[in-house]
């Protein structure tokens, strides 16, 4: 009794009880399946090699059977990681039909040739395909068949300076050589180094509880095509078939990676834009292109300013550039507050040939007069909202910029171009022109109404509007229907405007100045709440002495009192009410030798009154009448000219400066008088400009203190 072919040993057992149960041999049952059962697997079912195993020592009928079973798994799993696939492609199913004479019968022949043949090969792919029927032939239901290759894929490794064939085993850790290629790497001489024939670690084949025989342990390198050589210890198992290189050698060749990401489908999708005409920039085309070089990035920050990069790229925010540019600017790499890196464009060149647009950005003032009556808000966030503007093909040269991947160039408005504000304000304002209760700062929404039903409908009609031209919210940073809203660094409420309590709580906590940018900074930031608080100008007075550029920073008394007395204005600030046209207005203001202050009131139909904000203004150092005086006392030009005055004695070829001026001159006291205005001395009027100039107020402001009608004349200025 022999195996039949494609028996597997589980029915070859089966049937070899049913004819052990016809034997007698043997005197009891159990000496049948003991002897006749045993002999027969071994004489017939097991191979050569695997015979010598079973007869190396007495088993029983169920270790035989135990050991046959594993050797047929082993030996099936073996084969299927060594078959290769059939890459034949199976170009056609069809049914040939011919004519054939009624009287005819068929024969098996004929039968089996008009059955369609058929590829044993696994079909994948199944297109339909039209053929023309010729001669009297007629194919029917033809088809294209595609198959795929399939099975294990075996990786050419270099071990010790030979190539080998291995199949990546990612459930083990270690890796195993077959007997075989020990013996080819010994036979070419490998470098190989370490050799033992003990090993601690014991290996089991799946699916059994046997030990494997470890024969050799060595350690050699290996590599895979040209990527980084590594050391790796390998185990010769005796009898093994297949070498396979473990999860961790296979990790680190980098031909195995483990973890969500394998096989991970990423959708790069384009970052969303309006649908509107692109941004096109005005463009000085009289200015000199300028090529600034490349800033050099640290080494370490390289890896992340490519992946940013890359996904700009993929997200079509930027394009790469091919060939020269006239416009190159320089990219400057800053910190986030969560540790990741920005790309910030440095186009300071660049924006000197880009005109400003003329379109004013609205003041926080300008929103409290129609917030009023508002009870509900809701603030939108646009996400990246100067990307979502698509730039003109003519407006993207400008925007070169070089890195160490090559250059870039911006095919979206981006921050660093110089009219991006004004730009963003006035698209957003056209979009919103219909809404009346939306207002909005660059890429900043607030929906606001007297009730809910007033709210709901803004912000519906906004939503509706921002869909329809496809502009993208910050969800995150969206707050919707609320009572008090955090709005450009004011608290907006149906009780008023309040100061944002988180600056409050740094002002609360400032400790007192030691240098004067320290004072500056702590004035700044009382300045930002400075609305909120009353007679503002004149407390600040001693403060604003210690920073002006000629003053010797000394903290004293006086400061200290001053500090103390804002910090706990801030704290105890009032709110503040929305500005009403419909209520009378009363303007209370007052001035002090350092500041002048005043106080904006409204009065309700209930004669309540409600107070809208806290004016101040600091009054800038001037002259005083007796250092005038004395200057002019020392100025021989004042001098001469006041005594011709008082003689008349004027002569026409005179050379003083003043002659044009003589009729209206005169003098009081020690004083020169041109008209109204004071004549200031030659040793006065280098102070005169340092007054004018004093915080930078700007051309016009400056000749606007030196001008005629002002209170000073000053010949020659």
């Amino acid at each position: 009794m022999t195996p039949r072919q494609g028996e597997c040993f589980t029915e070859f057992l089966l049937r070899l009880r049913q004819q052990a149960s016809k034997c007698s041999f043997g005197t009891t049952k159990i000496e049948i399946q003991e002897i006749c059962i045993a002999d027969k697997i071994i004489d017939a079912w097991a191979k050569a090699t695997f015979k010598k195993k079973l007869l190396e020592s007495e088993l029983k009928l169920e270790e035989i059977i135990n050991m046959c079973t594993i050797e047929e798994q082993v030996n099936q799993q073996s084969e299927a990681m060594l078959i290769q696939p059939d890459t034949k492609i199976v170009k056609k199913i069809a049914v040939q039909s011919r004519r054939q004479d009624k009287r005819q019968r068929s024969t098996p022949y004929e039968y089996q040739r008009k059955r369609p043949r058929t590829s044993q090969s696994h079909v994948h792919a199944i297109d339909e395909e039209e053929t023309k029927s010729q001669g009297g032939q007629g194919w029917s239901n033809c088809f294209k068949v595609i198959s795929e290759p399939g099975g294990e894929e075996t990786v050419s490794c270099l071990v010790g300076g030979s190539h080998l064939q291995m199949i990546i085993d990612s459930g083990s850790r270690y890796n195993l050589i077959s007997h075989g290629d020990w013996l080819r790497l010994n036979r070419k001489q490998a470098t190989v180094f370490n050799i033992r024939t003990t090993s601690a670690t014991q290996f089991k084949a799946y699916a059994s509880d046997e030990t494997l025989r470890v024969v050799n342990v060595f350690e050699a390198p290996i590599r895979v095509q040209e990527r980084p050589e590594i050391i790796a210890t390998f185990y010769v198992i005796e009898n093994g078939r297949q070498s396979l290189p473990g999860r961790d050698t296979a990790v680190q060749l980098n031909v195995l990676k483990l973890g969500l990401n394998v096989n991970r489908v990423e959708a790069h999708t384009c970052f969303p834009k309006w649908k509107a005409s692109p941004v096109r920039l005005a463009i000085d085309h009289n200015v000199r292109p300028v090529q600034q070089p490349m800033r050099r990035f640290p080494t370490a920050l390289e890896d992340q300013i490519a992946e940013r990069i890359n996904q700009a790229v993929q997200q079509d925010i930027i394009e790469p550039v091919r060939g020269p540019s006239p416009w190159i600017s320089p990219v400057v790499a800053a910190f986030k507050g969560n540790g990741e890196i920005r790309l910030c464009l440095d186009m300071r060149r660049a924006n000197l040939a880009i005109s400003r647009e003329n379109h004013p950005l609205p003041t926080f003032d300008m929103f409290m007069t129609k917030l009023r009556e508002a009870k509900y808000f809701s603030r939108l966030d646009l996400r990246n909202a100067y990307h979502q503007l698509e730039l003109d093909e003519s407006s993207r040269q400008i925007t070169t910029f070089i890195t160490h991947k090559g250059l870039f160039r911006y095919k979206r408005l981006f921050f660093g171009v110089n009219s991006a504000p004004e730009i963003f304000q006035r698209r957003l304002e056209e979009l919103l022109v219909g809404c009346s209760n939306a207002l909005n700062y660059i890429d900043d929404v607030i929906v606001f109404g007297k009730n809910e039903e007033e709210h709901d409908k803004a912000l519906k009609a906004v939503l509706k509007i921002f869909d329809a031209h496809n502009v993208v919210l910050n969800e995150q940073k969206c707050v919707y229907k609320t009572n008090k809203l955090k709005f450009l660094g004011h608290i907006l409420s149906d009780h008023g405007i309040e100061a944002d309590p988180e600056k409050v709580k740094v002002i609360a906590g400032f400790r007192a100045p030691k240098t004067k940018e320290e004072t500056r900074s702590f004035l700044g930031l009382v300045t930002y709440v400075g609305k909120f608080i009353p007679d503002l100008a004149n407390t600040t007075e001693p403060l604003r002495r210690l920073i002006k550029a000629n003053t010797t920073f000394e903290w004293s008394v006086k400061e200290q009192r001053a500090f103390d007395i804002l910090k706990k204005q801030v704290v105890e600030v009032t709110n503040l009410s929305y500005f009403n046209k419909n209520f009378r207005t009363c303007l209370i203001a007052d001035a002090s030798p350092v500041a002048l202050g005043a106080v904006l009131v409204q009065i309700d139909d209930s004669n309540v009154h409600h107070i809208v904000s806290f004016p101040k203004k600091g009054v800038p150092k001037s002259l005083t009448i007796s250092e005038i005086m004395d200057k002019s006392m020392q100025d021989e030009e004042i001098i001469d000219t006041m005594t011709c005055l008082s003689t008349n004695s004027w002569e026409a070829n005179a050379s003083s400066p003043y002659y044009p001026f003589r009729w209206e001159l005169s003098a009081v006291g020690n004083v020169l008088l041109h008209g109204t205005k004071i004549v200031i001395p030659t040793m006065l009027r280098s102070q005169v400009l340092e007054l004018a100039h004093e915080g930078h107020p700007g051309e016009s402001a400056m000749k606007r203190r030196l001008r005629p009608r002002s209170r000073k004349f000053c010949q020659g200025l």
